[in-house]
């Protein structure tokens, strides 16, 4: 899900934090949790030497983010990509970036700080109540936004599709847990990886297939699949 803010969802106490304060006390985990609210699940954290890695978010859309080649560094603060980019970003830069790619339009630098200053916000608030020791409500500090109500398919109908780990995703460290969590099954037929979409309710609105055919990927190495006449998008 992509998490935008307007000026009615940033509350009066996100002002006491400065983009000053934000440079001055970010951490790796800070950063990492930053990733994950925009959707990012795969992040390397290198702790020993102060850095992450990331897909590069700032020049692909989320789905198709795969290179690992966003780095974070500890030292001085920054996202450097070192791919399309090539050039290093602050946190807001970053934000602006995914939004631009993600969204098609751009956001203002104001825009930015107060999403980033919302997360670190929340985050801070996560900080105070693990160390208290506190069962934490994550629901009371999860950004929500209206979302519409899609179709929905059928379940059943992933019963066309083949339980398989496909080699290609083993080697870039997809675990066969997680293809077993999000239901990631194979397409003989038209050898393709399958992944279906569910929304927050656990509706299947939607099915995209990784393409591995050459040809295929020339339309879109992540397509919504076909299967007869439906076209499984959303």
């Amino acid at each position: 899900m992509l998490t935008t803010l307007s000026e009615q969802d940033i509350e009066l106490d996100y002002i006491d934090i400065t983009k000053k304060d934000i440079i001055n006390s970010i951490t790796l985990e800070d950063v990492k949790t930053f990733l994950e609210s925009l959707g990012v699940d795969q992040i390397a954290m290198y702790k020993e030497k102060d850095y992450l890695i990331c897909p590069t978010i700032c020049h692909n859309p989320l789905h198709e983010a795969e290179s690992m080649k966003l780095y974070w560094y500890q030292n001085n603060k920054i996202f450097r990509c070192y791919t399309e980019c090539n050039e290093a970003m602050s946190i807001f830069t970053l934000y602006k970036k995914f939004i631009s790619v993600n969204e098609n339009r751009d956001i203002t630098d104001d825009e930015a700080e107060n999403y980033v200053k919302h997360c670190l916000k929340q985050i801070t608030h996560i900080k105070e109540r693990k160390n208290r020791g506190e069962e934490l409500d994550r629901e009371k500090y999860k950004y929500t936004k209206n979302i519409p109500i899609l179709d929905e398919y059928p379940e059943t109908m992933l019963s066309y599709f083949t339980k398989y780990y496909h080699p290609l995703w083993l080697k870039d460290g997809i675990t066969k847990e997680s293809m077993d969590r999000f239901q990631i099954s194979f397409s003989i037929g038209q050898n393709k990886i399958v992944i279906p979409h569910f929304d927050i309710n656990g509706r299947l609105v939607g099915i995209r297939a990784r393409s591995i055919e050459s040809e295929d990927i020339k339309l879109g190495k992540y397509r919504p699949i076909q299967v007869g006449s439906t076209i499984y998008t959303h």
